[in-house]
């Protein structure tokens, strides 16, 4: 017999717990109901009124709103429903701040390539000084060489211009020959006169690549200095 009442005693609870859950379930219901009626909307429409109201209408659901309590306190802020312009503007400002974060990364990585690079290769300031030196005696080199061939091309255009003069005051010899003797040596000298205005170009390149050269090399100096010196 009180094995029996035993296992009555289990059953009872068990038949219990639905009405629990039920009655603990209204109650939830009704506190939530309350903390709703305990709230407020407030919006402004596009014609500028303010509105409260216990529930918001659909057609207010896109402005931006606040939950207030009864007594005028802000609960939440509801920010106002993205337009498609909006939404597109903001994803193209995504797109920009994607590509500008991408194009920093990879300036980051060819500077740190480029450092490398500069470190292997030279081992003092003096080293880029001397580099920098011989590059620019070669253009100088070049620029001399072309100068000469442009004087002694001038030289040649003389002649044929008093060859042609005298072509037309005597009317012996082949004019139209002569005329194309001039334009020949007027196009070379052009030519000759253009290699001079690039390689200029190109040794002021040359010593403002070699000056930020040294500048980096330098900092790097000056960074590697810094790191590897004892902390006091």
């Amino acid at each position: 017999m009180r094995g029996k009442r035993l296992a009555g005693s289990f059953r009872r609870p068990d038949m219990a717990l639905p009405r629990c859950c039920i009655a603990v379930a209204f109650l939830l219901l009704g506190l939530s109901g309350q903390a709703a009626a305990d709230r407020l909307y407030k919006w402004v429409d596009a014609q500028g009124r303010v509105h409260y109201s216990d529930t918001v209408p659909p057609d207010a659901a896109g402005h931006e709103r606040e939950v207030k309590s009864r007594t005028g306190v802000t609960l939440q802020r509801i920010e106002a429903a993205k337009t498609p312009d909006q939404i597109e503007a903001e994803r193209r400002a995504r797109e920009r701040e994607e590509a500008k974060r991408r194009a920093e990364e990879e300036a980051a990585r060819k500077q740190a390539a480029a450092d490398r690079t500069l470190l292997l290769t030279f081992s003092s300031a003096e080293e880029i000084e001397r580099a920098r030196d011989d590059r620019v005696a070669v253009i100088d080199g070049q620029i001399t060489l072309a100068e000469g061939r442009i004087e002694a091309l001038r030289q040649q255009l003389q002649q044929a211009q008093q060859q042609a003069a005298t072509i037309e005051r005597t009317g012996r010899g082949d004019l139209q020959q002569a005329h194309q003797r001039i334009r020949d040596l007027e196009r070379q000298i052009g030519e000759h006169q253009s290699y001079i205005a690039g390689k200029r170009q190109e040794r002021q390149a040359l010593i403002e690549r070699f000056a930020a050269d040294l500048a980096r090399f330098k900092e790097l100096q000056a960074e590697r200095a810094s790191t590897s010196r004892p902390p006091r």
